[in-house]
């Protein structure tokens, strides 16, 4: 179902924009919202997570779809299927802080293959500074040029974990990522 959704979406002229590991999906409505022109696909594996999405509905936003599935199983599938998205957001993925569980964070596991050739544009948002700074050291690796800055919240925080940590005065980070048209699947560009 998935992928007849993209396909009639691209056929639409829509753009296409992901949303991995969205939670209750709050961040995927809204940004759809925000984004009209796209189509916005939020991915999570949490079955939990996901049913509580028909809280973050907004009435007449339908340009997305929210899906359960395993981010890198699904990452890997969309790029063996030709997809390629126009932005991907990355948001408060759990950074697994502990060192015994580096391989556990997305730029240390295997899955950062298919991540790298699945958009043009990434943003991966956080309240460690430390967990975006490695995450752009891989990034830079394949050659790319990634950037780290302040996370300012214009609006409506994005996400219930944006809302939580803005209530608590921490410090929000982001990393953007442009991507040329094509990566090697090798490590470099």
């Amino acid at each position: 179902m998935l992928v007849l959704q993209l396909a009639h979406a691209q056929s639409a002229g829509q753009v296409l924009h992901l949303d991995s590991c969205c939670g209750v999906g709050a961040s995927t409505v809204r940004w759809a919202q925000q984004h009209p022109e796209a189509f916005v696909v939020g991915v999570d594996k949490s079955e939990h997570r996901l049913s509580k999405h028909s809280h973050y509905q907004i009435q007449g936003v339908n340009n997305y779809h929210v899906v359960r599935a395993d981010c890198a199983a699904l990452w890997r599938l969309m790029v063996e299927g030709g997809w390629r998205f126009e932005q991907h957001n990355l948001w408060y993925p759990n950074p697994w802080p502990k060192k015994t569980q580096r391989q556990r964070r997305w730029y240390a596991m295997p899955a950062l293959v298919h991540l790298v050739r699945l958009q043009r544009s990434l943003s991966v948002r956080s309240n460690g500074a430390w967990y975006l700074e490695d995450f752009a050291w891989a990034l830079r690796w394949w050659g790319l040029e990634a950037t780290l800055r302040p996370l300012i919240i214009k609006g409506q925080p994005m996400t219930p974990f944006e809302l939580k940590y803005l209530a608590t005065g921490q410090a929000l980070w982001v990393l953007e990522c442009a991507f040329p048209s094509k990566v090697d699947v090798m490590g470099r560009l």
